[in-house]
């Protein structure tokens, strides 16, 4: 959720939904929500309940995940990742957030997206290493604090 924003080029103008809160059972998850230049944006999130993937829809761990069987260690087959669905106009992504797998899906086709960077759990030490360097030398935040704001106002409004 809090990166669809920066996906669209917009901000959520509104949204509803449903979440999993700390301390109580987990369960689906959805948000709708409606950005400032008119597109919508639908999250859809099943991994505190039973996945809907069949055997073989699995995919190869480029990171260490998790997965409803728990953890998957990089390099082995998990049976459930995670995806992020993103459609478009003029083409499609699935999101491999934990597989470190990005698939773009257009006219032409479907093409594997390279990936850069450490894959997960270690793409999160990347989002910090570079929060602490805009820190040693006195550069603008990469990522503004409003953004974080932004996201916790939009879950606010949807799980509130």
């Amino acid at each position: 959720m809090d990166v669809m924003g920066w996906m669209m080029d917009a901000t959520v103008v509104e949204a509803t939904g449903s979440g999993n809160r700390s301390g109580t059972e987990a369960c689906p998850e959805f948000m709708m929500m409606r950005f400032s230049n008119g597109a919508l944006g639908h999250l859809l999130y099943d991994e505190g309940s039973f996945p809907t993937e069949l055997p073989g829809e699995g995919a190869m761990s480029d990171g260490d995940g998790w997965d409803a069987d728990g953890f998957v260690q990089a390099g082995s087959w998990t049976r459930f990742p995670s995806w992020i669905h993103v459609y478009g106009t003029e083409g499609s992504l699935r999101i491999g957030h934990y597989v470190n797998d990005l698939i773009r899906i257009d006219v032409s086709g479907m093409t594997r997206v390279p990936l850069e960077g450490r894959p997960s759990p270690w793409h999160f030490a990347t989002q910090i290493d570079s929060f602490a360097e805009d820190i040693l030398i006195g550069r603008t935040a990469s990522t503004p604090a409003g953004v974080g704001l932004d996201a916790i106002r939009t879950l606010l409004s949807a799980y509130g």
